[in-house]
């Protein structure tokens, strides 16, 4: 378990690694398109095109991250009205609805994907599939964040449980 949290752990530093070189790329295209447009009176033709597809990427790919982190937005009403044991079960129906949901996103994205070879962007002029495919992959890690988000929602849920149990003779933790 140890050597798969230090998998992961590194994994969630390179993404959070690309995220902040992206937005730094975003800030910087930004920039050039707002020197250009007002300084220069000439508007770069190709600078929102790669800061929208930067941002759509940005967000993808953020998602496991916010995941992992526990960061996503929650409704706080729900923790406070319940007991403990209930909210864990709260928490196990809100992973599994956030594994259905990435489910979604990584299966229908595989359909974008094979319509995006045939479609171009119009100011690159690179395939669409190329950004879909980057989107891709930040759907499947959400997917597996998400996964191993249940895992741990549900162990900890099992762990309360026990930990309410009397010990009988013999048993162990």
């Amino acid at each position: 378990m140890m050597r798969s949290e230090n998998v992961i752990g590194r994994i969630m530093r390179v993404i959070s690694i690309a995220i902040s070189v992206m937005l730094v790329v975003i800030v910087l295209v930004i920039c050039a398109q707002t020197f250009f447009r007002y300084v220069v009176f000439k508007s770069l033709s190709w600078s929102e095109e790669v800061s929208r597809f930067l941002f759509a990427i940005l967000v993808s790919w953020g998602i496991c991250i916010g995941i992992q982190r526990d960061s996503l937005i929650r409704v706080d009403i729900i923790d406070k009205k319940f007991s403990p044991k209930a909210m864990g079960i709260f928490r196990i129906l809100y992973a599994l609805s956030g594994v259905f949901v990435c489910a979604v996103l990584t299966i229908y994205s595989k359909t974008q994907i094979a319509l995006g070879w045939t479609r171009s962007s119009d100011a690159l002029q690179i395939p669409m599939a190329w950004i879909y495919i980057a989107m891709e992959i930040g759907y499947v890690l959400a997917l597996l964040s998400a996964i191993l988000k249940l895992l741990q929602e549900i162990l900890s849920y099992c762990r309360m449980w026990r930990a309410d149990k009397p010990m009988k003779g013999g048993d162990s933790l």
